[in-house]
């Protein structure tokens, strides 16, 4: 009878152990799609190396005509390059293929670039265009029209990563510590 119930309890410990580390897998799993963006998954990716660290930005192109309908991605339209322009401190997107007026919208890391108050500035071939934006955790989404052969979208911060390159800051430090240096060598002689 010892026998019996000593096995039971082992028979029991058994199910119980591996119902949790089954359970344990579903959470995790579960936990690992709750963090995925729906939006994310409906966008493309484009990795840009800024100083020597990669970025995600997400963006999508779609057709006007769908809105309302469902948004249906605009195939033909093509991002050909991104980059930051440390001067203009902007993220420029280089296009090609927009044979429509289409809709756009691009989703980029804060510290990548940043704006006070989301005041961003967006240039469409030059000219200063609308856009909606919002927040979503450490990234920024804008959201705008792109008109036919549209080919440069460009989208003006305030700050850009790097803020200052490592050479500069290295500049700065040794050029202080020197000054203080001096002053107080100044004072003790």
């Amino acid at each position: 009878m010892k026998t019996q119930i000593i096995y039971v309890f082992f028979f029991l410990f058994l199910i119980l152990t591996t119902f949790q580390l089954g359970y344990s897998e579903s959470v995790d799993s579960i936990q690992l799609v709750a963090k995925l963006d729906i939006a994310e998954l409906m966008m493309q990716k484009y990795q840009l190396n800024a100083d020597q660290r990669d970025f995600t930005i997400f963006y999508r192109i779609s057709t006007l005509e769908s809105v309302g309908e469902g948004n249906t991605e605009d195939f033909d339209a093509k991002v050909v390059a991104m980059e930051i322009n440390q001067e203009r401190t902007s993220l420029v997107i280089t296009l090609d293929n927009i044979k429509k007026t289409d809709l756009m919208s691009v989703r980029f890391p804060q510290e990548l670039i940043s704006a006070e108050k989301g005041k961003f500035t967006l240039l469409v071939d030059g000219e200063e265009r609308g856009y909606e934006w919002s927040v979503q955790e450490e990234s920024r989404n804008l959201i705008f029209i792109i008109p036919k052969q549209t080919t440069e979208v460009e989208i003006i911060g305030n700050r850009v990563i790097p803020e200052f390159t490592s050479g500069l800051l290295v500049l700065i430090i040794v050029s202080s510590t020197l000054l203080i240096t001096q002053r107080l060598y100044k004072k003790l002689v």
